[in-house]
């Protein structure tokens, strides 16, 4: 089976073609990118064959491309047969993101935390192969860009792994407090559930890794989406693309 693989999340659109063992991601686009010019998406991945295609989007506006331009996608969500079990409260409002790294996960464990930092820092907890839940953090761009926009006198800093503390100017304060807070807040998570691996994920990954010290995977979501076409029926195509 050759599979298509495309996870589009608030910061990045990728994809990714999966056979037999391999993975190739082949397309990393920013979302703004793609939600300017959806063709520019399509464009890309014309003339390229797949059996199968799986879908993880928290994004309307590519979901829409998606399903304009691809015959027969899987979109990932809660109702599907999944690898894992999910205890949710709701678990039809559960991201197909979250889902897809959960499933991505248990390549590496069957507990695990799961940390996907980007416009948001999401941390979920998988227990034996199901799903318990998670918190949701703002990511650290966004914990600057609303200091920045709800005050009128913090400055718009650029959040780097590199920190002072305590600062001695208001950027390296403010740098140091959105990091600090971050990985102090997913070191909580950490302390109560301390039998089960750390795998981190996301844009910001690398950084938050360095004083996490877990195993930082970057295409974590891909790899589930690996998963969910191995084992989920659906999302089987003829022609890739359906040109209008």
């Amino acid at each position: 089976m050759r599979a298509l693989l495309l996870d589009a999340g608030n910061s990045s659109v990728k994809v990714a073609i999966w056979e037999g063992k391999e993975l190739e991601v082949f397309l990393r686009l920013p979302t703004r990118e793609v939600l300017k010019e959806p063709e520019r998406l399509v464009e890309e991945l014309k003339g390229v064959k797949a059996s199968k295609i799986v879908v993880a989007s928290v994004v309307k506006e590519v979901s829409k491309v998606v399903k304009e331009n691809f015959h027969g996608a899987l979109f990932v969500s809660a109702d599907l047969n999944l690898p894992i079990n999910i205890d949710y409260k709701r678990p039809d409002l559960l991201g197909a993101d979250r889902i897809a790294i959960a499933c991505g996960g248990l390549e590496f464990a069957e507990s695990f935390i799961a940390v996907s930092c980007g416009t948001a820092t999401v941390v979920d907890i998988v227990e034996e192969r199901t799903f318990k839940g998670g918190i949701i953090f703002p990511g650290l761009e966004t914990m600057a860009e609303s200091l920045n926009s709800k005050t009128s006198q913090l400055p718009k800093v650029q959040p780097e792994s590199e920190i002072n503390v305590p600062g001695k100017s208001t950027k390296e304060c403010i740098k140091a407090g959105i990091l600090l807070s971050t990985v102090g807040g997913i070191k909580e998570v950490i302390r109560r559930f301390p039998n089960c691996k750390v795998l981190i994920t996301g844009g910001w990954g690398r950084v938050i890794n360095e004083y996490l010290q877990g195993s930082y995977i970057p295409d974590l979501s891909l790899i589930g989406l690996k998963k969910i076409a191995e084992l989920v029926k659906g999302g089987e195509t003829p022609a890739l693309l359906k040109f209008t």
